[in-house]
């Protein structure tokens, strides 16, 4: 049966055959009587444009995965396929040496909209984002599994944490907690409590750059909920780190100074509470709770602050 129709109302075709996934609701017509994830024809007055999945209700109405190439199944072998490509990418990349925190399948830059897979040290974390994606990729979770182990992604077990507000679930057993390498750095990730899929694995190379260039300075890292820049500035040989964050419990390696650096006795780490304006940062006073506060009984915003202090093993 050829999937359902939904007309473009703007003059967008070129952008989409360009490769622009997105289609806003503004953008199209009424649509068809169809539920979030069904598999629709994008077209203009000039004929068919692009394959999408619908999410009708939505900003974002609908998502383009293909071109609109007649009798091309969106099945279970398409999602093996894509992921496969995905995971692919990554495979021997130079850049993740030594780290086996990886984001396999990034969505929208892997073709794959809504789609975001996580993989920690042989855990993948699946998540969707919106209503439609999770309609769509949901049947396809084994499908997309079966794609990155066949690319030679390391996957043991998954938790499907899928959109927001639906019910969790794990494929296989699930640690309470992972611990990853990222080079010479360890990180504890709680991919059932954790922010986004557990840990920030977008910001890797960032970390990089920090202990790059954190040699004898003196760093503050605000915001700093695992601590990752932390830890990467002390193995990069920074002579004092303080974290702040507003979490009365520092999650992961905050909490954890040997393990996040790769409990190394060369460089052990000291922390603790850290109350007094941090050493070298004059003039510096975080505000870590004035966006979003968690109230604490007297009506103000919970400040914690750790510091990672790198010091001669005894």
């Amino acid at each position: 049966m050829p999937a359902p129709r939904w007309r473009l109302t703007k003059p967008l075709r070129a952008s989409i055959e360009r490769g622009h996934p997105w289609i806003y609701d503004r953008a199209l017509g009424k649509p068809p009587a169809i539920a979030p994830g069904a598999v629709v024809t994008i077209v203009d007055d000039a004929g068919p444009i692009a394959t999408a999945f619908a999410d009708p209700g939505a900003p974002i109405a609908a998502r383009a995965i293909d071109a609109a190439i007649p009798d091309v199944a969106i099945d279970d072998a398409w999602a093996e396929h894509r992921a496969a490509l995905a995971a692919g990418r990554r495979i021997g990349d130079p850049l993740l040496a030594g780290c086996d925190g990886i984001r396999w399948i990034h969505g929208e830059n892997d073709r794959c909209p809504g789609l975001v897979v996580d993989g920690y040290a042989g855990t993948a974390v699946i998540a969707f984002d919106g209503a439609g994606a999770a309609a769509f990729w949901s049947p396809r979770v084994a499908a997309v599994l079966a794609g990155l182990r066949r690319a030679g992604a390391p996957i043991d077990a998954a938790w499907v944490k899928g959109d927001r507000g639906s019910e969790p679930y794990a494929i296989g057993t699930i640690p309470d907690e992972i611990v990853i390498r990222e080079r010479d750095a360890r990180f504890g990730v709680d991919v059932r409590r954790g922010q986004k899929t557990g840990f920030f694995l977008d910001q890797r190379l960032n970390r990089f750059l920090i202990g790059a260039h954190a040699a004898g300075a003196t760093v503050l890292n605000l915001f700093a909920y695992t601590g990752g820049f932390s830890v990467h500035a002390g193995l990069g040989g920074a002579r004092r780190v303080t974290s702040v964050d507003i979490a009365a419990r520092v999650p992961g390696p905050g909490r954890r100074g040997r393990p996040a650096l790769g409990g190394r006795d060369r460089r052990p780490a000291e922390l603790r509470p850290e109350r007094a304006r941090p050493p070298g940062c004059p003039g510096v006073v975080p505000q870590a709770g004035a966006r979003w506060p968690r109230r604490g009984r007297a009506g103000r915003p919970v400040r914690v602050r750790v510091v990672l202090e790198p010091r001669r093993a005894q």
